[in-house]
């Protein structure tokens, strides 16, 4: 049996390469993929019928607070990924607050990395944005978190 375990391994090894090859739909050859994209894998591309009915559900409950301080007005979704604007309908209890801003970016960032559903937008080059306003809707912090940011 050790005689015969390189040749079933190779053999192994083959068919697995042969079955994945003929699965994936392959699209672009390496060299358009360099040339197009400086080597990475293509954007995912989600369809408008399925992106419509994606921001119909998320946005079919909101406005909605989310914590003590924080409402979510709507989430968007464009060519580059999603978009999520928040509003702080209170201000002062963001201003009493330290540091949200550092604290927001670095559990946005460990949990859009860790979880495999936003990870794989992630790596098929979306990114996600967050917008957040005071009271009278002026901006007060934005922040995008993309596929680099998981190293």
């Amino acid at each position: 049996m050790k005689k015969h375990f390189p040749a079933i391994a190779i053999v192994g090894f083959l068919a697995a390469a042969l079955a994945l090859y003929l699965l994936y739909p392959w699209q672009d050859s390496a060299a358009e993929l360099t040339t197009a994209n400086n080597g990475a894998l293509p954007k995912t591309v989600i369809p408008a019928a399925e992106r419509e009915k994606i921001l119909r559900n998320a946005n079919a409950k909101l406005p909605l607070m989310v914590d003590a301080a924080t409402r979510l007005n709507k989430i968007a979704l464009d060519d580059d990924g999603f978009i999520y604007y928040y509003q702080f309908p209170d201000e002062d209890i963001v201003a009493s607050m330290p540091d949200w801003q550092g604290q927001l970016t670095r559990r946005l960032k460990r949990d859009l990395c860790n979880t495999p559903e936003t990870r794989a937008y992630l790596d098929g080059n979306l990114r996600y944005s967050y917008r957040y306003a005071g009271q009278d809707d002026a901006e007060i912090f934005s922040l995008t978190i993309n596929k680099q940011d998981c190293r």
